[in-house]
């Protein structure tokens, strides 16, 4: 029940993700492990090691997938004209160059480019960012056994010889 209703709605976040806070996001990915600690009966574990034993995608996997897909689709889209001007805008306006500032008639001082540049950050840099960082961690626990491993020696094993 829970990757047939809760799951979609979390991957639907997938849209706004990188507008949500560090605390959310991590609520979020917390909430999303709990969905998975009581599929598959895992009550009393941390978030690492349910993501372990389920072998399941993390929710930053999920992520990778939508926004590595998206990224294309922002490239090369006709549709998405608009938003790679607004991109360009952004870099246009935190360049160090005069050039950049006198074109679009403002000056370096100027209150809305002293504000946009030390407050907004565009989310085609943080998706970049992130697709960058995650791009090796893609499916680690889905598809590596060796942290099942770690998991195997350190609790169940060294568990059954404190009992022997």
């Amino acid at each position: 029940m829970f990757f047939a209703y809760a799951l979609p709605h979390l991957i639907w976040l997938s849209s706004c993700w990188f507008f949500y806070t560090e605390i959310q996001q991590r609520h979020i990915e917390h909430v999303y492990c709990s969905g998975l600690r009581l599929t598959y009966n895992l009550n009393l574990w941390d978030d690492l090691t349910v993501y372990t034993l389920s072998k399941e995608f993390t929710l930053n996997d999920y992520l990778y997938k939508y926004w590595y897909k998206f990224n294309i689709h922002l490239d090369k889209s006709p549709e998405a004209y608009q938003y790679q001007l607004s991109f360009n805008s952004y870099l246009a306006a935190k360049a160090p160059q005069k050039k950049w500032y006198l074109s679009m008639g403002l000056r370096k001082n100027n209150k809305f480019l002293v504000r946009l540049t030390k407050r907004v950050k565009h989310t085609k840099i943080d998706i970049n960012n992130f697709l960058i960082n995650h791009y090796q961690q893609y499916g680690y626990f889905r598809n590596a056994s060796l942290p099942l491993c770690y998991f195997i020696y350190k609790y169940l094993l060294s568990a059954s010889e404190l009992d022997a």
